[in-house]
């Protein structure tokens, strides 16, 4: 008999499930204020409708009881909450509303309170507890990340609390068996170089941790020249021709392809060929 607690207790024990308990729990504590007015909502309107239509037994032009779901108050209690928490609404409503369109004026506001209103905002108080949760976590995972690169830095500093090139060239060719690093010797001396304000060939600790920020990321070199370019060079014909169907002749510097382009031969004939599709679809239609 006491299995199943057992094993309830075991798998409590998780770190995983500690998780997840423990946001049930958070969610269920925040949701319970809001929850309360929906509940609220629901037993007060089945109550009403429970009153108006306990002794009603009339039906409706199709035959069926205007009173259906609603003959006792436990009938009604069940009929408000699945009315609130299932696509029941029009089955629901339409034997009263046909006999009656005044029946509108105690439909429309329990629709609008339970469903429109109080519904959302208990699944907004949900999302808000999960962000809150997750921004929560990220920022003890940052912190743990913040401690152990700390760590790292006091156990391969030297006597002046600095970290050279060659010593963290050896931390990052340690690492690379454990993840993947995209850079190589020429990116670290590049970006280590970069970090190194003050340019005596070593890192503080403040520049250590950055360095590190930046081996965490997956970089991906993409060529600053094209294939004609390269091919070519930037003396070529071929290569004069291009720049110069693409440029339109604007005096003064140069900003880039946002200045130079709009108006060159080659934007005017783009725009010549997506007129004549256009028109040729417009014809088409």
């Amino acid at each position: 008999r006491i299995a199943p607690y057992v094993r309830f207790g075991l798998a409590a024990s998780l770190p995983w499930m500690k998780d997840l308990l423990s946001s049930f729990l958070r969610v269920l504590v925040a949701i319970s204020k809001a929850g309360f007015f929906l509940a609220g909502s629901v037993v007060i309107f089945a109550w009403i409708a429970a009153m108006i239509f306990d002794d009603v037994s009339s039906v409706d032009r199709y035959g069926e009881p205007i009173n259906q779901g609603f003959e006792s108050f436990g009938n009604a209690l069940y009929t408000s909450f699945a009315t609130m928490t299932t696509s029941i609404i029009p089955d629901i409503m339409i034997p009263s509303y046909v006999y009656s369109r005044s029946f509108a004026f105690m439909w429309l506001p329990f629709l609008m309170l339970a469903t429109v209103i109080f519904q959302n905002v208990v699944l907004a108080v949900v999302y808000n507890e999960y962000q809150t949760t997750t921004t929560e976590r990220v920022k003890a995972a940052l912190q743990r990340r913040k401690q152990s690169l700390r760590a790292a830095f006091e156990f391969i500093k030297d006597q002046q609390h600095i970290v050279s090139f060659q010593a963290f060239v050896q931390v990052a060719d340690t690492l690379k068996s454990f993840k993947p690093i995209s850079a190589n010797d020429n990116f670290l001396r590049l970006v280590y170089g970069a970090l190194d304000q003050n340019g005596d060939g070593t890192l503080t600790d403040e520049e250590f941790c950055t360095l590190c920020d930046v081996l965490a990321t997956e970089f991906k070199v993409t060529r600053r020249n094209s294939w004609l370019l390269d091919r070519f060079g930037e003396d070529g014909e071929l290569v004069g021709r291009l720049r110069r169907a693409m440029d339109n002749g604007t005096e003064g510097p140069d900003f880039g392809y946002e200045q130079r382009f709009p108006g060159s031969l080659f934007d005017t004939f783009m725009n010549i060929v997506l007129a004549i599709n256009g028109v040729w679809i417009l014809f088409q239609s």
